[in-house]
């Protein structure tokens, strides 16, 4: 009972983060960088032959590095090193 109680919390916190997410960055065929609030999101395109998105919520600071576009190449390099962050399901706006 309790992890589906926090289950639904943790989907309705997501969609109202989803809704107010807005896209600052982007590199064609490469990576969307989102920003909610105070949060920011990377979303980065891997593979090759089957192409997937890893998402990741950037720490404060990845925000503050050097370049969106190098963490997106590391994220792109070595995807399951990122999977302990990985956001699955995220919801792209439209």
């Amino acid at each position: 009972m309790t992890l589906n109680v926090y289950s639904s919390l943790q989907n309705l916190q997501q969609h109202i983060i989803m809704e107010n997410l807005k896209l600052i960055s982007q590199e064609a065929w490469s990576y969307c960088l989102y920003q909610c609030e105070e949060r920011y999101f990377l979303s980065v395109l891997c593979g090759s032959v089957a192409m997937y998105g890893v998402t990741v919520e950037l720490t404060s600071e990845e925000i503050a590095g050097d370049s969106i576009s190098s963490l997106a190449r590391a994220i792109r390099s070595n995807p399951h090193a990122y999977n302990d962050r990985r956001i699955n399901d995220f919801k792209y706006p439209k």
